[in-house]
This record gives C-alpha cells, structure tokens and sequence, in this order.
C-alpha cells in the first residue's frame, strides 16, 4: 500500500511508498490527469480526467486497470475528486457557464448529480471534512490579473455557501489535518490556518516562487506538487521548500493514502480489561466483529452485535 499517490497532465499516476521520498509510476494508461483521491472504505482510487476522449471520472483496485465511471459532463471539465466511504465529489470549471457547480454521488459512483454553489466561477480543488464538503474557486476567465477568489462549505451532497473571500485565484488543492487546513493560492501562496479562525489570514501565509497545485499532509511537513517542476516537501516551522527525489511533472493533485486502523474497546469485566469490539480493514472489504457486556444479575452478560 503506498503512502501517498500523485497525478500529471500526460503522464501515468504516480506513487511513493517511503511518505514522499522517491516515486515510482503506476501502469495506469497515459491521461491528462487533473485529480485523485482514495476511498478506504472501499479500497478504490478515484481519478479526474480531463483528456481528449477520455474526459470525466475514472477509478482502479490496483492501479493496473483503469475503469470509467461518469462521463456526463457536459462542457465542464473535471478538476479534482475526494472520495470517502462511497461519497464522491468531484470540482469542474465553468467552461463558458454562469454556475459555479461540484459534481456529486452518494452510491460509490452509480449515479452522479450536479450540486450548486450558488455564484459564477469554477470549483476548484475540494476535500471532504467530516460531515463537510470543502471547496475552493475563482470567478470566470480572465484570470489576469487575478480575481477575487471564494472559499466553500457545507453539508456534503448538498449546496455549497461562500465562508471566506480572498483576493487571488484560489485554484489550488485543499486538505484538511488535524485541526488545521491548508490551501494552494494562485500558484504564490500556501496558506493554514486553524479551521476555528478566519481561513484567509495572510499573515500566516507562505509565499513561494514554486507554481504549487496541491498540499498533503506527511509525517515531515506538508508536500506539495509543483506544476513543471519535482514534487517539495514543506516546512512548517522553517518555512522552506526541499525538493523530494521525483522527477520534473506537470504535477496536479497529491493526497495520502490513509488507510482504515484496527480500532478496540476494552471494558472492566471480573477486576481486568475484555476487548469487546474490533474494527479490521483487510483490502477491498472490511468486517466488524463486536461483543458488548452488560450488567445483569451480578454477573456480566455478553451481547453480541
């Protein structure tokens, strides 16, 4: 299982075992890949496409076949996806329309239905938050100079409202770690901030000369991938970008790939702890096997669910 997986415009994904040290490429078929994302819960990595014949949104189990899901998009294209427990939305431009929309399914990709956000522009990058769907965009072409730029949030599946505005195209990717978010902004700045605070607070921002698309979370700083040139590793404190051992893309989208943990409950029972429940995650499917004791008669009773 790789630690983290990277798309490019004409090129295959690419992966990196080692927490973003060195990438290798996958066999997937050559795309102009705009995005990926994957889904624990089902083992399945998701993947926006934007290629002449091939444009919308695609998924593989192995990273060897890739198989095409939703192609409806009309004269909007697909920018970035984020997948979590079967839900997947998807980003697009506005290509020439008036509505700032994301796509989205609530069934692992069986049907797809357009979600409004309610402004000109385009979605851009887009994560999922809990309970919440998060979206960055940007008001229609020209983009120079930059327009205004908007920063989204709601209810997943459901209309997205305006939280935050900036100046600048707020093009970029979009994650969430922690207690902290953090965002690409026009290809200049790479922005946290508590999500408890206002989101687009410069003076916490980090300039850079780096064309810089997307950020993930690592377990040493924040990587990011940089469009023409190596995937970077940031960092937080030093401020500073390295660049990892990849070679020079046209980088888009980067996420990790977090995986279901094995998760138990352990309860008193007769002056000692008992595991009563357990949450495994083994490939394409996951079981849960529980137990629950209760009280009754002096005595424990075991209840199994």
């Amino acid at each position: 299982m790789p630690t983290h997986i990277a798309v490019v415009y004409g090129g295959s994904p690419w992966i990196s075992n080692d927490d973003g040290e060195t990438w290798e490429e996958t066999a997937l078929p050559i795309r102009n890949y705009s995005g990926v994302s994957y889904d624990p819960f089902t083992a399945t990595y998701w993947f926006a496409v934007y290629d002449t014949g091939y444009k919308g949104v695609y998924k593989s189990s192995d990273l060897i076949n890739l198989v095409s899901v939703y192609t409806d998009f009309g004269v909007r294209r697909p920018i970035q996806v984020a997948a979590s427990n079967g839900k997947i939305s998807v980003s697009c431009d506005a290509a020439g329309e008036s509505a700032n929309n994301y796509y989205y399914s609530a069934d692992n990709g069986a049907t797809f239905a357009v979600k409004s956000i309610g402004t000109t522009g385009a979605t851009n990058g887009i994560c999922y938050d809990g309970a919440s769907v998060i979206c960055s965009g940007m008001n229609d072409p020209p983009y120079d100079p930059p327009m205004p730029g908007s920063f989204f949030r709601g209810t997943i599946g459901d209309q997205l409202t305006v939280t935050n505005y900036r100046n600048g195209n707020t093009h970029g990717g979009i994650f969430v770690d922690n207690d902290m978010l953090w965002h690409a902004v026009s290809s200049e700045w790479l922005i946290h901030a508590p999500r408890s605070t206002s989101f687009f607070d410069v003076s916490i921002a980090t300039a850079t000369t780096k064309q810089v698309m997307c950020p993930a979370p690592s377990n040493n700083g924040i990587l990011v991938t940089v469009y023409g040139d190596k995937i970077s590793r940031f960092d937080p404190v030093a401020k500073t970008f390295t660049d990892t051992n990849s070679q020079i893309k046209n980088w888009q989208q980067i996420v990790r790939v977090d995986t279901l943990k094995s998760l138990s409950l352990y309860v008193p029972r007769s002056g000692s702890w008992t595991k009563v429940n357990e949450l495994h995650q083994g490939g394409a499917s996951w079981r849960k096997d529980s137990a629950l004791y209760v009280p009754n008669g002096g005595a424990w009773k075991e209840v199994r669910g």
